[in-house]
């Protein structure tokens, strides 16, 4: 089998795991609820805010949600994608006052993740994912954001494990899973990748 993923190591167009994991963060929380792809069950809002021209940005869901995402979606061949299979943020003032708490939270919580499974076509992957941790770091929040705060600038940190693929070169079924020890929290999507 050919290489799908970037590994942790490598810097995918010259950004590592935990810079691109806060350029996602900032595409998803930029979009307001009512068109966020984080809420689409179908795929119509993947497209929304993508400004990179080699790099799709795809999310999971929100925890907790009864119906799993079967998202259809297309783009250019060639195009990598970069997700996560289960990640966190940490915000003030919900998770503490400081940088340090801030970081500190999101670890915690990432740090009891036992299952990060990915279906790629028909292969089944266990243990996958690269883990990346961000410093904490400001992003703006539109009206009707997702995280339901005031429209303005907040102050977050991350930790999650994503993956990154390697150019897509023909339609695939992408699956991801990723639950906590316990399997309280549990996350997974569905993406049928079609090309244009």
């Amino acid at each position: 089998m050919s290489k799908l993923l970037y590994q942790i190591c490598e810097k995918p167009f010259g950004f590592t795991y935990n810079q691109w994991s806060i350029e996602w963060w900032k595409w998803i929380l930029s979009i307001p609820k009512e068109k966020n792809p984080i809420f689409d069950n179908i795929g119509k809002y993947a497209d929304i805010n993508q400004k990179y021209p080699y790099v799709v940005f795809l999310c999971q869901t929100l925890n907790a949600v009864n119906n799993i995402p079967f998202r259809n979606i297309i783009v250019k061949e060639g195009m990598n994608i970069f997700m996560p299979i289960i990640n966190w943020i940490s915000m003030i003032p919900d998770d503490g006052t400081t940088d340090e708490e801030l970081i500190s939270v999101a670890k915690q919580k990432i740090d009891v993740v036992q299952d990060t499974t990915l279906w790629f076509n028909d292969v089944k992957l266990t243990n996958m994912g690269c883990r990346a941790r961000t410093p904490a770091f400001y992003v703006y929040l539109p009206k009707n954001n997702i995280l339901d705060k005031e429209e303005g600038f907040i102050k977050i940190a991350s930790d999650g494990y994503w993956i990154f693929t390697t150019p897509i070169l023909k339609p695939i079924f992408l699956k991801t899973y990723g639950s906590c020890s316990k399997g309280i929290t549990r996350i997974s999507v569905n993406y049928t990748i079609n090309l244009k």
